[in-house]
């Protein structure tokens, strides 16, 4: 083609050699071939890079869904962990503190479950026994006050 192309523009006026006109036609029609055959590559390339273009919108939608889904996921597991721990530490940590204002109300038999561990449980076993020794310095303090009594009033001068 390039050979023809040279061959036309070397004559003055192509248009008069009927041999150049049949040449020059046949590269016109060469020339709108490679055209056609260009738009049909480019509409094809147009068409690969949209449908690469939708997959990559497809993915980057699936990909943020999953992470939306894990983020919630994550955010319950969390909080429901929390909920799970405040009620298993808190409990035994109650049970004290009920026990502690029942004692403050006087009620030295109180004692409070020690069937958990770890420092919790050392808590609960510490106020139990403080308990016992609260109760049995009580009965001790009852004991001496009935007996300073009865020694009074075998003392008592006005008898």
């Amino acid at each position: 083609m390039e050979a023809i192309s040279r061959e036309i523009l070397a004559v003055a006026d192509p248009r008069r050699d009927a041999s150049l006109v049949g040449k020059m036609k046949a590269l016109d029609k060469a020339g709108d071939e490679v055209a056609a055959a260009l738009d049909r590559f480019r509409e094809a390339s147009e068409r690969e890079i949209e449908e690469g273009i939708e997959r990559a919108v497809a993915l980057v939608w699936r990909v943020s869904v999953v992470g939306l889904v894990l983020f919630v996921l994550s955010v319950g597991g969390g909080v429901g962990l929390a909920l799970f721990f405040a009620v298993w530490l808190g409990r035994p940590i109650q049970a004290i503190a009920r026990g502690s204002r029942r004692m403050a109300d006087g009620d030295l038999a109180q004692r409070v479950a020690t069937d958990v561990g770890g420092e919790l449980g050392d808590a609960a076993r510490a106020f139990n026994e403080m308990a016992e020794r609260l109760q049995e310095r009580n009965r001790q303090i009852a004991t001496l006050h009935v007996a300073a009594r009865s020694l009074a009033t075998e003392h008592d001068p006005t008898r």
